[in-house]
Formats: C-alpha cells, structure tokens, sequence
C-alpha cells in the first residue's frame, strides 16, 4: 500500500484499526474459505453437504466485506461519520457550535444520520448551494 493513496488515508484516520489490515483480513479469510471449498468439491467430492456451502457462504462474505472497505462511495460515507463524530466530541467539550466544511446533500445527510442519535449534540444545515454546509450544535437540556 502506498502511503499517499486514498488506503493509506484511511490508515491515518482510523488509526485504531487501520482500513488496509480489515481489507486484508476480509480477502486472506475469502482465500482461505474459498480453498477449503474447493478442496472439500474436488478431493472429497462433497457437493451437497453443508459444510463447504458454509464456507463457500464464508469466503464470499469475506470478499463482500474487503470490496464495501475499498470501494469510493462507501469511504466517504466512512470518512464523514468519522468527522461528524469528532465534531460532536469537540462540541461536547467545549460547548460550543461547530461549522464543517461545505458538503453536497447526500454527505449532509450522512453527517445528519451519524449524530441524530446523539444525546449532546443537533445538528443543522445552513447556507445555500454550494455552500451550504452542517452545523453541531450542543443539544439544549
């Protein structure tokens, strides 16, 4: 992995499990399955038991998991949350409101969805297109 690509990116935001080791582990545990199946079809000829349809099921869950980490529209889904939970850290400490940068509808609603459920903070959206960006506010008591 290179470390000015978008997964080494990812690496530094989300630092406490890194997105490149979760990739990794969800496509060697696909390998894995997915040889184990294969071995179960070919050497033992087992095409109706259950246990290698679980592992087939298994590898490709692995694989479904490794390609929603990697793929582009789902990064910035993750990336916003991320921000959007950290902007309602900073204004739970300080108590203070919070403007984030500008944002198309779809990443403020994301940023919206992410927060709603928190008990400190609202959320709102200000300003006109293009600009019109997410506010955190603190929840009044």
């Amino acid at each position: 992995m290179h470390p000015n690509s978008s997964l080494g990116a990812d690496d530094r935001l989300f630092t406490v499990v890194p997105t490149s080791h979760l990739a990794w582990h969800g496509i060697s545990h696909a390998v894995d399955y997915l040889d184990m199946y294969l071995n179960a079809l070919v050497e033992h000829r087992m095409s109706f038991a259950i246990a290698p349809q679980s592992l087939a099921r298994s590898g490709l869950l692995g694989a479904a998991h490794a390609l929603w980490l990697l793929d582009a529209p789902s990064r910035r889904e993750r990336q916003l949350r991320d921000l959007a939970q950290r902007a309602a850290d900073r204004v739970g400490e300080t108590g203070k409101m919070l403007q984030l940068e500008p944002m198309s509808a779809l990443e403020r609603r994301w940023v919206h969805i992410a927060l709603r459920d928190n008990p400190g903070v609202a959320t709102q959206s200000i300003g006109e297109e293009p600009n019109r960006r997410v506010v955190v506010l603190p929840r009044e008591v």
